[in-house]
């Protein structure tokens, strides 16, 4: 046996050559030397090897669901959706098929979803989205899902709509006049409702520049408002995020799910807010569908930017209804085919690792630049919450605003994107783990600093030695053709980072 299959067939395992090694009672280098051609194998390992080949076999077919497709609900930055086959494999050689795997900083779910095919699974965040996505991953049901198809849920939907509709009424007339304007050429109004069309941000702070049409609009809409029996929790979408984020029309339709939603049986309403935090993503008009920041539609010379405001009106053309009809059909595809009992808990991950938990792998792909994803995702946290957030202010011009991302205020802030934080929270988690003699799969990547790449807070080689205090074997694995995506602002763009995502395998 050469040292290509010894390698192609441990990869295949889904065993790092420390577990391997572990698993053939020999010394850790053992394996380095066989895959390095600088010692043959004996042919008593070879038999050894075939042995564990055709265990995995078994464990395959006694775990059907593991060979599932990716499924990825929303639009993710830090999304691991490329890369979830390598984590499997990787978790493959530290935990076997049956046994808990704790997925710490857990966002989209990606991995969550991925893994729980052959693994009960604990996801961690502290995002309000993250845990609703959770739930609906590892627990909905394809039945939970089939019950967006039902006649009485979208009758119930269309009264929401008409009784919201009637409320909103001159925004949406407003809307309808900029949006027909802005495909004749004349895009003032639509651009007055992206920079300022927000309810919310405007009753915090005033804009003393909207055009008067949109003043009397918004004006009238509030009269209906305060004459109606409406919560504020019921039209967050439309309050907050309508005009910058979304059209009226759309925000009207994500709250009426939301109203809907809420008045079905618990498991299936928990399962029908993932699928809503679905629409959101795919609708929501902004650069990459990140939440970020709304879509900039004039330069800095007065003129508009012609392929953002194409990409405005078909993002604000798109039917809720239809989109929400689509992505029901893809979750439950895509549903939990399994009984495992799997636990979403939402909480900061470092304060979770004090408890006491009977879990003994566990995944992280904790962030690693300055930028918080609660910048990314404010609008799902948002909407998820369905409060009234006071919004972060900025003074430009001399006149107090809310900032253009409508950024709730006190998001949250994570120690791993901090400078003077990182290490600690690194050591932290390390030291915690270690405590459980826990193994953990770290994702992590380097950067190229003259290349513009985006700064890492750690150097991969200071955060190898630090994992090196707290577990016994620490071993760097480089994924092959993995490019991170850009981030979408032209000053933060760099050129693509090939083999960017590394692992560290870190076991006792």
């Amino acid at each position: 046996m050469n040292s290509e299959r010894i390698k192609t067939l441990r990869l295949g395992l889904g065993l790092s050559q420390t577990k391997l090694a572990q698993v053939l009672g020999i010394a850790p280098g053992t394996v380095n030397k066989w895959e390095a051609g600088k010692t043959k194998i004996s042919a008593k390992f070879v038999a050894a090897l075939d042995k564990l080949e055709v265990a995995a076999r078994r464990d395959a077919q006694v775990f059907p669901s593991a060979n599932r497709e990716v499924f990825r609900p929303i639009q993710y930055l830090g999304s691991k959706a490329r890369l979830v086959s390598t984590v499997r494999t990787l978790i493959q050689g530290m935990a076997s098929a049956g046994e808990t795997v704790g997925d710490l900083f857990c966002g989209s779910g990606v991995v969550s979803h991925f893994l729980s095919g052959e693994h009960p699974i604990i996801a961690v965040d502290i995002q309000g989205y993250s845990e609703v996505l959770g739930v609906a991953l590892l627990s909905g049901k394809q039945e939970h899902f089939e019950n967006a198809d039902s006649e009485s849920f979208w009758n119930r939907y269309s009264e929401l709509t008409s009784y919201l509709a009637a409320i909103y009424s001159p925004l949406l007339r407003y809307e309808e006049q900029a949006l027909s304007a802005a495909k004749e050429g004349n895009y003032s109004a639509l651009t007055a409702i992206v920079e300022s069309g927000s309810l919310a941000a405007n009753a915090q702070c005033p804009l003393h520049n909207r055009p008067r049409e949109l003043v009397m609009a918004m004006e009238a809409t509030l009269a209906n408002v305060s004459t109606s029996n409406l919560l504020a929790s019921s039209t967050t979408a439309t309050n907050y995020f309508g005009g910058p984020y979304f059209s009226y029309w759309q925000t009207i339709g994500l709250d009426a799910l939301y109203m809907t939603i809420a008045e079905q049986p618990r498991d299936i309403g928990a399962s029908l807010k993932g699928v809503l935090l679905s629409v959101a993503s795919e609708i929501v008009n902004t650069v990459g569908k990140q939440f970020a920041q709304p879509i900039k539609l004039i330069k800095a010379d007065g003129g508009i930017q012609p392929l953002l405001l194409q990409r405005t009106l078909r993002d604000r053309n798109l039917n809720v209804e239809e989109v929400f009809r689509a992505w029901a059909k893809k979750w439950g595809n895509n549903s939990n085919p399994n009984d495992f009992s799997h636990q979403v808990i939402r909480g900061d991950v470092l304060s979770y690792l004090e408890n006491p938990v009977d879990c003994k792998v566990y995944y992280a792909d904790p962030p690693y630049t300055i930028d918080h994803y609660s910048r990314f995702y404010h609008v799902l946290e948002t909407l998820v919450h369905r409060d009234e957030p006071s919004l972060d202010e900025t003074v430009r011009l001399g006149q107090r605003r809310v900032m253009r991302g409508i950024y709730r205020a006190g998001r949250y802030q994570s120690p791993f994107c901090i400078p003077s934080a990182a290490a600690q929270a690194y050591a932290s988690m390390f030291s915690r783990l270690a405590k459980k003699e826990a193994s953990l799969l770290l994702s992590y990547s380097h950067f190229e600093e003259d290349e513009g790449h985006r700064p890492r807070l750690m150097s991969m080689v200071d955060l190898v030695n630090l994992a090196g205090k707290y577990f016994s074997h620490v071993e760097l694995y480089e994924p092959d053709n993995h490019i991170h995506r850009k981030l979408n602002a032209a000053s933060l763009n760099a050129s693509s980072l090939e083999n960017a995502e590394k692992f560290l395998i870190c076991t006792h």
